[in-house]
């Protein structure tokens, strides 16, 4: 069964599938030492989990699978702020205005206090290419529990002719014409 999680103040980047990245004061070990969450791991995403009033309803947004997960300062989303303020759901805030915001103020928090990143991908998405609404590149469809075959259909080319494969980061070359 997935997790819950609230994603109450980016809703609309989930709903437009935007959001790729949460920060997190906990979210790493249990009481007992034990990790939370970890790759492969599968989350919904609502509208808002604790505090709902008696008879409200649980809203889920999104199912995602976490691709990444790790514990690191916060102040290190600074440095990559460019793509990680839109991937958060923030596009139009500063790193700083985030950082104050959502961990100085509203938690106590410094900025070089460790954090858990969480990267995810969501599950109505295609895995050989993120971002792509339909699994039609799939061969046989998508089940998310079970290994696809990379045909290497999504690429991104140099100039020299060499190819990445943006799904398994297989290399080829092809002699350009």
């Amino acid at each position: 069964m997935a997790r819950l999680m609230s994603v109450a103040f980016t809703e609309q980047a989930v709903i437009e599938r935007r959001k790729t990245v949460t920060r997190r004061k906990g979210w790493w070990e249990d009481r007992n030492g034990r990790r939370l969450i970890k790759p492969g791991d599968h989350l919904t995403l609502c509208r808002k989990v604790m505090g709902r009033k008696p008879g409200e309803q649980l809203v889920r947004l999104a199912e995602v699978q976490v691709v990444d997960v790790r514990r690191e300062p916060l102040y290190l989303c600074v440095a990559d702020w460019n793509r990680e303020g839109p991937a958060e759901g923030f596009p139009d805030l500063t790193a700083q205005e985030f950082m104050r915001q959502f961990f100085v103020d509203a938690q106590g928090m410094a900025t070089d206090d460790d954090v858990t990143r969480i990267e995810w991908r969501y599950l109505d998405e295609c895995p050989c290419l993120p971002g792509a609404p339909s699994h039609d590149c799939c061969e046989g469809g998508y089940d998310p529990n079970e290994p696809i075959e990379c045909r290497h259909e999504h690429y991104i080319e140099d100039e020299s002719g060499h190819r990445l494969c943006v799904r398994c980061d297989h290399t080829w070359w092809e002699d350009p014409l």
